[in-house]
Protein backbone atom coordinates (compact mmCIF):
# COMPACT_ATOMS: atom_id res chain seq x y z
CA UNK A 1 0.00 0.00 0.00
CA UNK A 2 1.40 3.57 -0.91
CA UNK A 3 -0.28 5.63 2.21
CA UNK A 4 1.44 8.93 0.24
CA UNK A 5 -0.91 8.09 -2.73
CA UNK A 6 -3.97 7.02 -1.42
CA UNK A 7 -3.43 10.30 0.76
CA UNK A 8 -2.91 12.39 -2.36
CA UNK A 9 -6.03 10.75 -3.77
CA UNK A 10 -8.29 11.61 -0.90
CA UNK A 11 -6.95 15.07 -0.38
CA UNK A 12 -8.23 15.69 -4.21
CA UNK A 13 -11.48 14.12 -3.62
CA UNK A 14 -12.20 16.57 -0.38
CA UNK A 15 -10.88 19.78 -1.88
CA UNK A 16 -12.82 19.20 -5.11
CA UNK A 17 -16.02 18.35 -3.04
CA UNK A 18 -15.89 21.49 -0.71
CA UNK A 19 -17.13 23.46 -3.66
CA UNK A 20 -20.52 20.99 -4.04
CA UNK A 21 -21.61 23.29 -1.21
CA UNK A 22 -21.76 26.24 -2.36
CA UNK A 23 -24.72 25.43 -4.82
CA UNK A 24 -27.29 25.15 -1.49
CA UNK A 25 -25.70 28.12 -0.17
CA UNK A 26 -26.64 30.04 -3.60
CA UNK A 27 -30.11 28.38 -2.60
CA UNK A 28 -29.89 29.75 0.59
CA UNK A 29 -29.26 33.13 -0.06
CA UNK A 30 -31.83 32.97 -2.85
CA UNK A 31 -34.59 32.11 -0.46
CA UNK A 32 -32.95 34.06 2.43
CA UNK A 33 -32.85 31.08 4.57
CA UNK A 34 -29.56 32.56 6.53
CA UNK A 35 -30.10 30.36 9.25
CA UNK A 36 -28.99 27.27 6.97
CA UNK A 37 -25.16 29.05 6.47
CA UNK A 38 -23.56 27.79 8.96
CA UNK A 39 -23.95 24.56 7.99
CA UNK A 40 -22.90 24.58 4.90
CA UNK A 41 -20.11 26.69 5.12
CA UNK A 42 -18.57 24.89 8.21
CA UNK A 43 -18.89 21.61 5.89
CA UNK A 44 -17.11 23.63 3.00
CA UNK A 45 -14.42 25.27 5.56
CA UNK A 46 -13.72 21.07 6.92
CA UNK A 47 -14.15 19.75 3.71
CA UNK A 48 -11.57 22.08 2.05
CA UNK A 49 -9.09 22.20 5.24
CA UNK A 50 -8.65 18.35 5.68
CA UNK A 51 -8.33 18.11 1.45
CA UNK A 52 -5.70 20.64 1.63
CA UNK A 53 -3.94 18.94 4.94
CA UNK A 54 -3.76 15.59 3.02
CA UNK A 55 -2.54 16.99 0.18
CA UNK A 56 0.47 19.17 1.98
CA UNK A 57 1.33 15.57 3.38
CA UNK A 58 1.37 13.92 0.09
CA UNK A 59 3.72 15.56 -1.82
CA UNK A 60 5.59 13.32 -4.63
CA UNK A 61 2.91 10.58 -4.66
CA UNK A 62 3.24 7.96 -6.91
CA UNK A 63 0.79 6.76 -9.21
CA UNK A 64 -2.77 4.92 -7.72
CA UNK A 65 -2.22 1.28 -9.02
CA UNK A 66 -5.42 -1.40 -8.07
CA UNK A 67 -5.15 -1.53 -4.51
CA UNK A 68 -5.05 2.31 -3.73
CA UNK A 69 -7.56 3.18 -5.88
CA UNK A 70 -10.03 0.42 -3.78
CA UNK A 71 -8.96 2.36 -0.66
CA UNK A 72 -9.53 5.50 -2.41
CA UNK A 73 -13.08 5.07 -3.40
CA UNK A 74 -13.84 3.35 -0.05
CA UNK A 75 -12.63 5.98 1.98
CA UNK A 76 -13.66 8.76 -0.14
CA UNK A 77 -17.69 8.04 -0.23
CA UNK A 78 -17.70 7.72 3.53
CA UNK A 79 -15.94 11.01 4.49
CA UNK A 80 -17.66 13.16 1.79
CA UNK A 81 -21.13 11.24 3.68
CA UNK A 82 -19.65 12.28 6.79
CA UNK A 83 -19.03 16.01 6.03
CA UNK A 84 -22.31 15.91 3.91
CA UNK A 85 -24.30 15.41 7.03
CA UNK A 86 -22.92 18.34 8.79
CA UNK A 87 -25.39 20.63 7.36
CA UNK A 88 -28.61 19.59 8.43
CA UNK A 89 -26.71 18.68 12.23
CA UNK A 90 -25.39 22.24 12.56
CA UNK A 91 -28.49 24.11 11.43
CA UNK A 92 -30.38 21.59 13.77
CA UNK A 93 -32.91 20.63 11.15
CA UNK A 94 -32.22 16.32 12.06
CA UNK A 95 -30.51 16.91 15.48
CA UNK A 96 -29.02 13.40 15.91
CA UNK A 97 -25.75 12.84 13.65
CA UNK A 98 -27.09 8.98 12.97
CA UNK A 99 -29.83 10.32 11.22
CA UNK A 100 -28.10 13.00 9.36
CA UNK A 101 -25.47 10.67 8.36
CA UNK A 102 -27.95 7.68 7.34
CA UNK A 103 -30.26 10.83 5.26
CA UNK A 104 -26.59 11.65 3.54
CA UNK A 105 -25.62 8.31 2.52
CA UNK A 106 -29.31 7.64 1.33
CA UNK A 107 -28.71 11.05 -0.89
CA UNK A 108 -24.93 10.07 -2.29
CA UNK A 109 -25.59 6.42 -2.77
CA UNK A 110 -29.04 7.77 -4.61
CA UNK A 111 -31.15 5.33 -2.50
CA UNK A 112 -33.74 7.48 -1.15
CA UNK A 113 -34.47 5.78 2.03
CA UNK A 114 -35.60 8.62 4.42
CA UNK A 115 -35.48 9.07 8.32
CA UNK A 116 -38.19 12.71 7.99
CA UNK A 117 -41.25 12.56 9.32
CA UNK A 118 -41.67 16.27 9.09
CA UNK A 119 -40.72 17.79 5.90
CA UNK A 120 -41.29 21.56 6.95
CA UNK A 121 -37.28 21.81 6.08
CA UNK A 122 -35.69 25.46 4.87
CA UNK A 123 -35.63 25.27 0.58
CA UNK A 124 -31.56 24.86 0.70
CA UNK A 125 -31.81 21.72 2.82
CA UNK A 126 -34.20 19.97 0.55
CA UNK A 127 -31.91 21.25 -2.57
CA UNK A 128 -29.20 19.24 -0.57
CA UNK A 129 -30.91 16.55 -0.09
CA UNK A 130 -31.41 16.09 -4.20
CA UNK A 131 -28.31 17.46 -5.18
CA UNK A 132 -26.69 14.56 -3.47
CA UNK A 133 -28.36 12.02 -5.50
CA UNK A 134 -27.31 14.35 -8.59
CA UNK A 135 -23.88 13.90 -7.73
CA UNK A 136 -23.52 10.47 -6.70
CA UNK A 137 -25.97 9.06 -9.63
CA UNK A 138 -23.48 9.42 -12.24
CA UNK A 139 -20.24 9.16 -9.61
CA UNK A 140 -18.70 11.42 -7.45
CA UNK A 141 -15.52 10.63 -9.20
CA UNK A 142 -16.58 11.07 -12.65
CA UNK A 143 -17.80 14.07 -11.62
CA UNK A 144 -14.42 15.15 -10.42
CA UNK A 145 -12.67 13.39 -13.24
CA UNK A 146 -14.66 15.30 -16.37
CA UNK A 147 -13.47 18.70 -14.70
CA UNK A 148 -10.40 17.92 -13.55
CA UNK A 149 -6.94 16.89 -15.21
CA UNK A 150 -5.53 13.24 -14.09
CA UNK A 151 -2.00 11.25 -14.24
CA UNK A 152 -1.43 8.85 -16.35
CA UNK A 153 -4.41 5.36 -15.80
CA UNK A 154 -5.27 7.03 -12.37
CA UNK A 155 -8.66 8.13 -13.70
CA UNK A 156 -9.54 4.55 -15.51
CA UNK A 157 -8.79 2.94 -11.52
CA UNK A 158 -10.94 5.13 -9.60
CA UNK A 159 -13.72 5.10 -12.18
CA UNK A 160 -13.65 1.76 -12.52
CA UNK A 161 -14.53 1.06 -8.81
CA UNK A 162 -16.95 3.57 -8.59
CA UNK A 163 -19.22 2.44 -11.68
CA UNK A 164 -21.40 0.54 -11.43
CA UNK A 165 -21.82 -2.94 -13.04
CA UNK A 166 -19.67 -5.72 -13.83
CA UNK A 167 -17.61 -4.14 -16.32
CA UNK A 168 -15.98 -0.52 -16.30
CA UNK A 169 -15.21 0.75 -19.76
CA UNK A 170 -14.10 3.70 -21.45
CA UNK A 171 -16.76 5.57 -24.32
CA UNK A 172 -13.36 7.11 -26.01
CA UNK A 173 -9.60 6.40 -25.26
CA UNK A 174 -9.10 9.15 -22.77
CA UNK A 175 -10.68 8.67 -19.81
CA UNK A 176 -11.61 12.10 -19.43
CA UNK A 177 -12.84 12.71 -22.41
CA UNK A 178 -15.54 9.72 -21.14
CA UNK A 179 -15.91 11.13 -18.19
CA UNK A 180 -16.74 14.50 -20.12
CA UNK A 181 -19.08 12.67 -22.35
CA UNK A 182 -21.22 10.76 -19.34
CA UNK A 183 -21.61 14.05 -17.44
CA UNK A 184 -23.10 16.28 -20.53
CA UNK A 185 -25.41 13.40 -21.51
CA UNK A 186 -26.44 13.21 -18.16
CA UNK A 187 -26.86 17.21 -17.51
CA UNK A 188 -28.69 17.51 -20.80
CA UNK A 189 -30.96 14.82 -19.79
CA UNK A 190 -31.87 16.53 -16.47
CA UNK A 191 -32.57 19.59 -18.31
CA UNK A 192 -34.77 17.91 -20.38
CA UNK A 193 -36.98 16.76 -17.62
CA UNK A 194 -37.07 19.91 -15.85
CA UNK A 195 -38.18 21.78 -19.20
CA UNK A 196 -40.91 18.86 -19.56
CA UNK A 197 -42.00 18.97 -15.67
CA UNK A 198 -42.00 22.99 -16.21
CA UNK A 199 -44.35 22.48 -19.31
CA UNK A 200 -46.74 20.60 -16.85
CA UNK A 201 -47.39 23.49 -14.66
CA UNK A 202 -45.21 21.72 -11.50
CA UNK A 203 -43.40 24.67 -9.66
CA UNK A 204 -39.85 25.63 -10.51
CA UNK A 205 -38.32 24.90 -7.45
CA UNK A 206 -40.03 21.19 -7.32
CA UNK A 207 -39.00 20.92 -10.88
CA UNK A 208 -35.35 21.59 -10.22
CA UNK A 209 -35.99 19.05 -6.76
CA UNK A 210 -37.70 16.42 -9.11
CA UNK A 211 -35.19 16.52 -12.07
CA UNK A 212 -31.79 15.45 -9.99
CA UNK A 213 -33.87 12.99 -7.83
CA UNK A 214 -34.79 11.36 -11.14
CA UNK A 215 -31.25 11.99 -12.79
CA UNK A 216 -29.48 9.52 -9.77
CA UNK A 217 -32.59 7.57 -9.26
CA UNK A 218 -32.82 8.49 -5.69
CA UNK A 219 -36.40 9.60 -4.61
CA UNK A 220 -36.04 12.26 -2.33
CA UNK A 221 -39.04 14.74 -3.00
CA UNK A 222 -39.52 17.79 -0.67
CA UNK A 223 -43.07 16.78 0.21
CA UNK A 224 -43.81 13.52 2.76
CA UNK A 225 -46.02 12.26 0.13
CA UNK A 226 -43.46 12.09 -3.14
CA UNK A 227 -44.37 12.60 -6.72
CA UNK A 228 -48.22 12.08 -5.46
CA UNK A 229 -48.32 15.47 -3.83
CA UNK A 230 -48.67 16.55 -7.09
CA UNK A 231 -51.64 14.69 -8.56
CA UNK A 232 -51.08 14.91 -11.86
CA UNK A 233 -50.97 12.03 -14.84
CA UNK A 234 -48.57 14.17 -16.89
CA UNK A 235 -45.78 14.71 -14.39
CA UNK A 236 -46.31 10.80 -13.79
CA UNK A 237 -45.24 10.24 -17.45
CA UNK A 238 -42.85 11.93 -17.52
CA UNK A 239 -41.26 10.94 -14.81
CA UNK A 240 -41.85 7.16 -16.06
CA UNK A 241 -40.03 8.15 -19.21
CA UNK A 242 -37.09 9.80 -17.68
CA UNK A 243 -36.34 7.37 -14.70
CA UNK A 244 -36.39 4.35 -17.48
CA UNK A 245 -34.30 6.70 -19.38
CA UNK A 246 -31.49 7.01 -16.29
CA UNK A 247 -31.71 3.22 -16.26
CA UNK A 248 -30.17 2.62 -19.38
CA UNK A 249 -26.99 1.97 -20.19
CA UNK A 250 -25.51 5.49 -21.08
CA UNK A 251 -22.97 3.71 -23.68
CA UNK A 252 -25.88 2.89 -25.14
CA UNK A 253 -26.94 6.72 -25.76
CA UNK A 254 -23.16 7.52 -26.88
CA UNK A 255 -23.98 5.15 -29.55
CA UNK A 256 -27.05 6.59 -30.99
CA UNK A 257 -25.40 9.60 -30.84
CA UNK A 258 -22.80 8.76 -33.29
CA UNK A 259 -25.45 6.43 -35.20
CA UNK A 260 -24.66 3.48 -34.41
CA UNK A 261 -28.21 2.43 -33.62
CA UNK A 262 -27.61 -1.40 -34.70
CA UNK A 263 -25.57 -2.34 -31.58
CA UNK A 264 -27.91 -0.52 -29.76
CA UNK A 265 -30.72 -2.65 -30.80
CA UNK A 266 -28.51 -5.86 -30.50
CA UNK A 267 -27.53 -5.09 -27.18
CA UNK A 268 -28.46 -8.09 -25.49
CA UNK A 269 -29.04 -6.21 -21.73
CA UNK A 270 -31.04 -3.91 -23.37
CA UNK A 271 -33.50 -6.72 -24.84
CA UNK A 272 -33.56 -8.67 -21.02
CA UNK A 273 -33.82 -5.57 -19.21
CA UNK A 274 -36.80 -4.54 -21.37
CA UNK A 275 -38.84 -7.49 -21.50
CA UNK A 276 -38.07 -8.12 -18.19
CA UNK A 277 -40.01 -5.08 -16.61
CA UNK A 278 -42.58 -4.82 -19.35
CA UNK A 279 -44.01 -8.24 -18.76
CA UNK A 280 -43.54 -7.54 -14.43
CA UNK A 281 -45.79 -4.29 -15.62
CA UNK A 282 -48.17 -6.77 -17.27
CA UNK A 283 -48.54 -8.88 -15.14
CA UNK A 284 -49.05 -6.75 -12.40
CA UNK A 285 -51.34 -4.44 -13.88
CA UNK A 286 -53.47 -7.96 -15.15
CA UNK A 287 -53.39 -8.78 -11.39
CA UNK A 288 -54.17 -5.21 -9.84
CA UNK A 289 -57.09 -4.66 -12.65
CA UNK A 290 -59.16 -7.31 -10.63
CA UNK A 291 -57.75 -7.17 -6.90
CA UNK A 292 -57.46 -3.19 -6.14
CA UNK A 293 -60.96 -1.75 -5.44
CA UNK A 294 -59.84 1.96 -5.76
CA UNK A 295 -58.57 1.22 -9.22
CA UNK A 296 -62.37 0.34 -10.19
CA UNK A 297 -61.39 -2.74 -12.67
CA UNK A 298 -60.28 -0.01 -14.87
CA UNK A 299 -57.00 -1.22 -16.76
CA UNK A 300 -55.41 1.80 -17.72
CA UNK A 301 -56.04 3.12 -14.55
CA UNK A 302 -53.87 -0.08 -12.94
CA UNK A 303 -51.67 -0.07 -16.10
CA UNK A 304 -50.61 3.79 -14.74
CA UNK A 305 -50.23 2.97 -11.19
CA UNK A 306 -48.46 -0.24 -12.42
CA UNK A 307 -45.81 1.18 -15.00
CA UNK A 308 -44.54 3.89 -12.71
CA UNK A 309 -44.24 1.57 -9.78
CA UNK A 310 -42.54 -1.02 -11.47
CA UNK A 311 -40.17 1.19 -13.83
CA UNK A 312 -39.66 3.78 -9.54
CA UNK A 313 -38.15 -0.36 -8.27
CA UNK A 314 -36.37 -1.15 -11.48
CA UNK A 315 -34.34 2.41 -12.09
CA UNK A 316 -34.23 1.84 -8.12
CA UNK A 317 -35.39 5.66 -8.04
CA UNK A 318 -38.04 5.02 -5.62
CA UNK A 319 -40.51 7.36 -5.98
CA UNK A 320 -44.24 6.94 -5.29
CA UNK A 321 -47.46 7.53 -6.57
CA UNK A 322 -49.82 4.75 -4.57
CA UNK A 323 -48.91 2.82 -1.48
CA UNK A 324 -47.94 -0.78 -3.22
CA UNK A 325 -47.83 -2.13 0.12
CA UNK A 326 -51.73 -2.50 -0.09
CA UNK A 327 -51.58 -4.96 -3.49
CA UNK A 328 -52.07 -8.60 -3.29
CA UNK A 329 -49.10 -11.18 -2.57
CA UNK A 330 -48.51 -11.56 -6.19
CA UNK A 331 -47.62 -8.10 -7.55
CA UNK A 332 -45.29 -7.50 -3.87
CA UNK A 333 -43.36 -10.68 -5.12
CA UNK A 334 -43.11 -9.27 -8.29
CA UNK A 335 -41.87 -5.73 -7.17
CA UNK A 336 -38.93 -7.43 -4.30
CA UNK A 337 -37.76 -9.18 -7.94
CA UNK A 338 -37.75 -6.30 -9.22
CA UNK A 339 -35.52 -4.30 -7.00
CA UNK A 340 -33.38 -7.14 -6.69
CA UNK A 341 -32.66 -6.99 -10.45
CA UNK A 342 -32.68 -3.08 -10.55
CA UNK A 343 -31.36 -1.36 -13.72
CA UNK A 344 -28.73 -1.77 -16.31
CA UNK A 345 -24.88 -1.55 -15.48
CA UNK A 346 -23.33 1.38 -16.59
CA UNK A 347 -26.72 3.37 -15.72
CA UNK A 348 -27.35 5.71 -12.62
CA UNK A 349 -29.39 2.76 -10.95
CA UNK A 350 -28.71 0.42 -8.50
CA UNK A 351 -29.63 -3.18 -7.93
CA UNK A 352 -27.68 -6.77 -9.20
CA UNK A 353 -27.90 -5.39 -12.58
CA UNK A 354 -29.88 -6.87 -15.47
CA UNK A 355 -26.63 -7.69 -16.90
CA UNK A 356 -24.91 -9.97 -14.33
CA UNK A 357 -29.03 -11.69 -14.16
CA UNK A 358 -28.59 -12.18 -17.77
CA UNK A 359 -25.13 -13.72 -16.86
CA UNK A 360 -26.27 -15.77 -14.02
CA UNK A 361 -29.42 -17.32 -16.41
CA UNK A 362 -26.57 -17.93 -19.27
CA UNK A 363 -24.61 -19.72 -17.09
CA UNK A 364 -27.21 -21.84 -15.13
CA UNK A 365 -28.32 -23.42 -18.39
CA UNK A 366 -25.06 -23.81 -19.94
CA UNK A 367 -24.53 -25.72 -16.67
CA UNK A 368 -27.50 -27.59 -17.04
CA UNK A 369 -26.79 -28.37 -20.43
CA UNK A 370 -23.12 -29.92 -19.36
CA UNK A 371 -25.29 -32.48 -17.32
CA UNK A 372 -27.05 -33.80 -20.28
CA UNK A 373 -24.05 -33.13 -22.49
CA UNK A 374 -20.91 -33.40 -20.47
CA UNK A 375 -18.42 -33.73 -22.61
CA UNK A 376 -19.70 -30.66 -25.27
CA UNK A 377 -17.56 -27.29 -25.20
CA UNK A 378 -20.25 -24.28 -24.05
CA UNK A 379 -19.14 -20.90 -25.29
CA UNK A 380 -21.08 -18.12 -23.12
CA UNK A 381 -21.56 -15.28 -25.30
CA UNK A 382 -23.29 -12.01 -24.83
CA UNK A 383 -23.74 -9.59 -27.70
CA UNK A 384 -21.86 -11.67 -29.79
CA UNK A 385 -18.48 -11.69 -27.70
CA UNK A 386 -17.39 -14.64 -26.02
CA UNK A 387 -17.90 -13.96 -22.12
CA UNK A 388 -14.51 -15.04 -20.24
CA UNK A 389 -14.96 -17.09 -17.12
CA UNK A 390 -13.48 -14.60 -15.08
CA UNK A 391 -16.31 -12.43 -15.42
CA UNK A 392 -19.06 -15.58 -14.81
CA UNK A 393 -16.70 -16.00 -12.00
CA UNK A 394 -17.03 -12.03 -10.81
CA UNK A 395 -20.92 -12.32 -11.23
CA UNK A 396 -21.11 -15.73 -9.53
CA UNK A 397 -18.91 -14.30 -6.41
CA UNK A 398 -20.74 -11.09 -6.61
CA UNK A 399 -23.89 -12.87 -5.96
CA UNK A 400 -22.77 -14.97 -3.37
CA UNK A 401 -21.62 -12.36 -1.41
CA UNK A 402 -24.70 -10.11 -2.12
CA UNK A 403 -26.41 -13.28 -0.49
CA UNK A 404 -24.14 -13.67 2.31
CA UNK A 405 -24.54 -9.87 3.54
CA UNK A 406 -28.30 -10.09 2.92
CA UNK A 407 -28.52 -13.33 5.78
CA UNK A 408 -25.81 -11.50 8.07
CA UNK A 409 -27.30 -8.13 8.20
CA UNK A 410 -30.88 -10.12 8.79
CA UNK A 411 -29.65 -11.43 12.02
CA UNK A 412 -27.90 -7.95 12.66
CA UNK A 413 -31.16 -6.17 12.20
CA UNK A 414 -32.72 -8.89 14.47
CA UNK A 415 -31.25 -7.12 17.72
CA UNK A 416 -33.47 -3.64 16.93
CA UNK A 417 -36.50 -4.63 18.64
CA UNK A 418 -38.39 -2.65 16.44
CA UNK A 419 -37.63 -4.91 13.46
CA UNK A 420 -39.60 -8.32 12.38
CA UNK A 421 -38.61 -10.58 9.85
CA UNK A 422 -40.33 -8.54 6.79
CA UNK A 423 -38.96 -5.41 7.91
CA UNK A 424 -35.44 -6.61 8.16
CA UNK A 425 -35.77 -8.06 4.40
CA UNK A 426 -36.57 -5.74 3.10
CA UNK A 427 -35.25 -2.31 4.89
CA UNK A 428 -31.93 -5.11 3.18
CA UNK A 429 -33.20 -5.49 0.22
CA UNK A 430 -33.88 -1.62 -0.85
CA UNK A 431 -30.66 -0.19 1.09
CA UNK A 432 -28.50 -2.58 -0.71
CA UNK A 433 -30.36 -2.33 -4.07
CA UNK A 434 -30.16 1.18 -3.54
CA UNK A 435 -33.99 1.62 -4.03
CA UNK A 436 -35.18 3.62 -0.71
CA UNK A 437 -39.07 2.68 -0.20
CA UNK A 438 -39.55 -0.10 2.14
CA UNK A 439 -42.07 -2.93 2.25
CA UNK A 440 -43.61 -3.40 5.70
CA UNK A 441 -45.43 -2.18 8.31
CA UNK A 442 -42.72 -0.50 10.19
CA UNK A 443 -41.24 0.90 7.20
CA UNK A 444 -44.50 1.15 4.17
CA UNK A 445 -43.53 2.25 1.06
CA UNK A 446 -44.58 6.04 1.46
CA UNK A 447 -43.28 5.73 4.98
CA UNK A 448 -39.87 6.43 6.73
CA UNK A 449 -36.76 4.45 8.66
CA UNK A 450 -37.12 6.97 11.86
CA UNK A 451 -38.47 4.40 14.23
CA UNK A 452 -35.33 1.99 13.79
CA UNK A 453 -32.39 2.33 16.41
CA UNK A 454 -29.36 4.43 15.92
CA UNK A 455 -27.36 1.21 15.61
CA UNK A 456 -29.69 -0.23 12.58
CA UNK A 457 -29.44 3.36 10.68
CA UNK A 458 -25.82 3.61 10.95
CA UNK A 459 -25.53 -0.23 10.13
CA UNK A 460 -27.94 0.25 6.80
CA UNK A 461 -25.76 3.00 6.07
CA UNK A 462 -22.94 0.83 5.40
CA UNK A 463 -25.17 -1.43 3.71
CA UNK A 464 -26.05 1.23 1.43
CA UNK A 465 -22.69 2.35 0.92
CA UNK A 466 -21.52 -1.07 0.06
CA UNK A 467 -24.50 -1.77 -2.28
CA UNK A 468 -23.57 1.50 -4.36
CA UNK A 469 -19.80 0.57 -4.63
CA UNK A 470 -20.91 -3.18 -4.88
CA UNK A 471 -19.64 -4.28 -2.31
CA UNK A 472 -15.63 -5.31 -2.53
CA UNK A 473 -13.92 -1.38 -2.07
CA UNK A 474 -15.78 -1.53 1.19
CA UNK A 475 -15.36 -4.99 2.53
CA UNK A 476 -11.64 -4.77 1.33
CA UNK A 477 -11.08 -1.96 4.34
CA UNK A 478 -11.86 -4.24 6.83
CA UNK A 479 -8.92 -6.54 5.04
CA UNK A 480 -5.75 -6.48 6.70
CA UNK A 481 -3.71 -7.58 4.16
CA UNK A 482 -4.97 -4.47 2.37
CA UNK A 483 -3.34 -2.00 4.10
CA UNK A 484 0.05 -3.72 4.31
CA UNK A 485 2.84 -1.69 3.04
CA UNK A 486 4.71 -4.16 0.61
CA UNK A 487 2.91 -5.23 -2.59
Amino acid sequence: MKYRSVLNGLGKILAFSATFYLFPVAVSLIYKEYAALPGFLTACGASAFLGGVMLFFSRGARKIRHREALVIVGLCWLLISLFGALPAVIGGYIPSFADSFFETVSGFTTTGATILTDFDLPKSIHFWRAFTHWLGGMGILVFMLAVLPTRGGDGFQLMKFESPGPQAGKLVSKIRRTAMILYLLYFVLTIAEFVFLICGGIPVYDSVILSMSTAGTGGFTSTAASVAEYGSVYADIVITVFMFIFSVNFSLYYLLLIGNVKSVLKDEELRFYVLFILSCILIITLDNTFRVAEYGKNFFTALHYSSFTVISTSSTTGFVITDYGQWSNLSQCLIMLVMIVGSMAGSTGGGLKASRALILLKSSCRDTAKFLRPNAVYTMKMNGKPLSENVVSEVKNFFFVAVALAIISCLVLSFDAACDFTTSVTAFLTCFNNVGPGLSKLIPPTGSFAALSAFSKVYLSLVMLIGRLEIFPVFLLLVPKTWEKRY
